[in-house]
């Protein structure tokens, strides 16, 4: 039998007890407990094999153990499990690669399943290997079945959700019981097809399926099938709920019928709308009613009965005002269409009687209603279903804005209103990130040209958001440079580019790093001083590390970085312009400064096959830096066609896709 226990590592800015360690050792293997993330080094997780990271959350926001775990997931496939003591709201966090517990007894408590999960392994068996070692870390509902069919396994989030026993007695459940539908094909996924034909270990992943619960509950989800056929083991079954992906939904995949509130379904809705302005004079509106209210168990009815109920006193009530259609996209969303002579202060009145009425009918019941809001759009048949869609959902989203949740008719300048709300949270997420360390490093390679000269790299900064996912650099740079951040923000780079250079030299060989730095961080004299303390103090050798700095933003302050350039040449650091060409006066930048890199902006390189005067500026850059012996890197380089061109104007440098997409440092 191999060890099961993944191994691990523990951070924890506070001592953890005794009896917090000797819980989680007897779950894990753990490799070393830190006090941050600055002690462990990506070389010594790759070299321990570290696959979990337990992070104590006890002194700080949640906000910062989300983007460390983000951090190890994106840096070194690490899934990382958050022990957090605090109240919050766990579902705005969910991600696959992070469980969030309140203490170490409810770690220990999921997994109690592991002794049973062990009878089913067997050394030959790399899926099953896989699947023991993190079957309870993932969110995700696991099953095992035998040759029968039968299951023989279910994880705790599976029986949790299919009312399925963990332990099967008696008679076993049938894999073919459970209900999961295949929205594509509009039929029944039949889980319990013989593999006779299938080879070993094929794989099976189905997306945007609906699995329907034995109380009724639908949930869309992603199933994956992996076949085994080993030692009376037959398939390895996950599913995942993708429910809450909502900016991920295509419309098909809210084409949910629901019987049991008779409601027209979103298919239909496109025929009915071209059949209704071909039929009437009136203008045609959309109303979209995002209504969330009190439900709780003090009702005796069914939590789905009782929203099926609701929604049929809602409908009632609005057919009662306005003999129109009504459409069910999900929960309790509602498309209500609307004929009116009138403009639009008429469909905003009509939409303000309908929450008015509905508001007063849901109180007289007993009901809290925690949001109403109603967005709206004037039908135009040249949009796709779609696009009223989208249109509908941002007029809803401006009218959750307001106070007072007043109805919205859509108009074309309301996305630009949206933007600026975006603008001003990813603002706040930013502020977050400098005063948490929230940026991550990436690195992309710079190719030499010519045999003499060696390869570099150029560290790049990555900023994700508590799912993980990227945010446009522009979107955080522009802001980061508005709201004047730049001195933060270069000093964590810097800070941390320095700390993984010796780690990243032995792992890859390559010594000469550029680490960019903004013109207007140069503006301050205490980052200067910080800039100049740092390098000397950090043991890197200062020969390997350039700095480059954009072009832009140096003029209104020349002398002082010309002066501060020449002071930090006498260290041996290197200097590069960044993005040259792009300025109004960049050939007196080389005339000047005491540069030794020029790195040629991405847009001429782009178009130097189709542009001759491009292609004139880059000969003239390249023999007026060849007479100050100052090197050139061309950026953007993305294919064979422009490597050839840069090759026989003898550039010394490329950088580009052809050879490196940047990945984590």
């Amino acid at each position: 039998m191999r060890n099961i226990n993944p191994n691990t590592i523990v951070i924890s800015e506070r001592d953890i007890s005794e009896d917090d360690i000797t819980k989680c050792k007897s779950i894990f293997k753990i490799v070393q407990i830190v006090k941050s993330r600055k002690d462990i080094s990506s070389e010594y997780i790759k070299q321990n094999n570290i696959k979990v990271a337990i992070i104590y959350n006890y002194k700080r926001q949640i906000d910062f153990s989300i983007s460390l775990a983000n951090d190890l997931k994106n840096i070194n496939n690490i899934h990382s499990i958050i022990i957090n003591n605090k109240s919050m709201d766990e579902s705005i966090y969910r991600s696959n690669h992070i469980d969030i517990l309140k203490d170490v007894n409810e770690l220990r408590d999921k997994y109690k399943l592991i002794k049973q999960k062990k009878s089913y392994y067997d050394n030959n068996n790399t899926n099953l290997d896989f699947f023991l070692n993190l079957a309870e870390l993932i969110q995700e509902i696991v099953i095992i079945t035998n040759t029968d069919n039968e299951i023989i396994y279910i994880n705790e989030k599976g029986s949790k959700e299919l009312e399925l026993p963990i332990k099967i007695r008696g008679k076993p459940n049938k894999i073919s019981d459970i209900n999961i539908i295949d929205l594509e094909k509009e039929i029944k996924i039949d889980l319990s097809y013989n593999i006779n034909d299938i080879p070993e270990f094929k794989n099976i992943l189905i997306t945007n399926c609906i699995l329907k619960t034995k109380n009724n509950k639908k949930l869309v989800v992603d199933l994956f099938i992996s076949t085994i056929a080993h030692n009376n083991i037959d398939k390895l079954i996950t599913i995942k709920d993708i429910s809450y992906l909502k900016s991920k939904y295509k419309t098909k995949d809210l084409e949910i019928i629901d019987q049991q509130t008779d409601l027209y379904n979103i298919k239909g809705l496109e025929k009915l709308l071209i059949n209704q302005i071909e039929s009437s004079y009136k203008k045609i509106y959309l109303l979209d009613l995002d209504l969330q209210i009190n439900t709780e168990c003090e009702y005796k009815d069914n939590k789905d009965n009782l929203d099926s109920k609701i929604l049929k006193k809602i409908t009632s009530k609005i057919m009662s005002l306005y003999s129109e259609y009504i459409f069910k996209l999900k929960d309790n969303n509602l498309i209500v269409i609307i004929s009116t002579n009138g403009g639009e202060q008429r469909i905003i009145s009509i939409a303000e009687e309908i929450k008015k009425t509905i508001s007063t009918e849901l109180r007289k019941e007993g009901f809290i209603i925690f949001k109403f809001n109603i967005g709206i759009i004037e039908v135009n048949l040249k949009e796709d279903i779609e696009t009223k869609i989208s249109k509908l959902k941002i007029a809803t989203k401006i009218s959750n804005e307001y106070k007072d949740s007043m109805p919205i008719l859509y108009k074309d300048e309301l996305p630009e209103t949206i933007l600026i709300k975006n603008q001003n949270k990813i603002f706040e997420y930013v502020v977050k990130a400098i005063k948490n360390d929230f940026f991550s490093l990436y690195y992309q390679k710079i190719t030499p040209l010519k045999k003499h000269l060696k390869p570099k790299i150029e560290i790049l900064t990555r900023l994700f958001d508590y799912t993980g996912t990227p945010i446009p650099n522009n979107n955080v740079f522009s802001l980061i440079d508005k709201y004047n951040l730049t001195v933060e923000v270069d000093k964590l780079v810097v800070t941390k580019a320095l700390r993984e250079y010796t780690n990243f030299v032995a792992k890859n060989g390559i010594h000469i790093f550029s680490i960019n730095i903004s013109p207007h961080s140069l503006k301050s004299k205490n980052f200067r001083m910080f800039l100049k303390e740092t390098l000397l103090k950090s043991h890197v050798p200062l020969q390997n590390i350039c700095l480059e700095i954009t072009e832009t933003g140096i003029l209104e302050n020349f002398e002082l970085i010309n002066k501060y350039f020449k002071e930090l040449k006498t260290f041996g650091i290197k200097l590069a312009l960044d993005d040259f060409g792009s300025g109004y006066t960049s050939l007196s930048y080389i005339k000047i400064l005491p540069i030794d890199i020029i790195k040629i902006d991405g847009s001429f390189i782009q178009v130097i096959n189709s542009s001759k005067i491009d292609l004139v500026i880059i000969k003239s850059i390249k023999e007026i830096a060849d007479t100050k012996k100052i090197k050139i890197i061309a950026e953007f380089v993305s294919n064979e066609a422009i490597l050839k061109k840069i090759n026989e104007i003898g550039i010394d440098y490329g950088q580009g896709f052809l050879w490196h997409k940047p990945e984590p440092i």
